[in-house]
């Protein structure tokens, strides 16, 4: 659900310029999965779950709502998102390369994206403290 909410919200802000009627619909997707996601955040596949991509046996959800924050703040600058990201102790905490069950590290190259294009933009836009250091170094 989270990832959903993560790649979803990239998708809105990468298509809005070709396609803004998809676009506006992915971030509505992304913020559905984010919301309920909030609401059950126990709520895991159990390991036996054998349908669609299968069984993720990753019962900690916390890398995948640091990145799906990320990824809607940066998409929709709303207040509530950088909230998640500022609290979230991964914000602060050194981050290691991708895996299966670990995508923390998808916010800050997210982030560092972003970043750039802002910049040339001259948009005055705040980013999370932790957020903005660690893709400073990645950009």
């Amino acid at each position: 659900t989270l990832n959903l909410a993560a790649v979803a919200a990239q998708a809105a802000r990468i298509y809005k310029p070709f396609d803004a009627a998809f676009a506006r619909r992915a971030l509505s997707a992304a913020k559905t999965a984010y919301a309920a996601a909030k609401l059950n955040p126990s709520l895991y596949a159990p390991e036996s779950d054998g349908n669609g991509g299968g069984a993720y046996n990753d019962s900690n959800a916390t890398d995948e709502f640091y990145w799906a924050s990320a990824e809607l703040f940066l998409t929709t600058g709303e207040k509530s998102y950088e909230h998640d990201v500022l609290s979230s102790p991964l914000n602060t905490a050194d981050l290691i390369p991708p895996t299966w069950t670990n995508v923390c590290s998808a916010a800050p190259v997210a982030a560092s994206q972003r970043m750039a294009v802002w910049s040339s933009l001259a948009v005055s836009t705040s980013f999370p403290s932790g957020l903005k250091t660690t893709a400073l170094t990645m950009s």
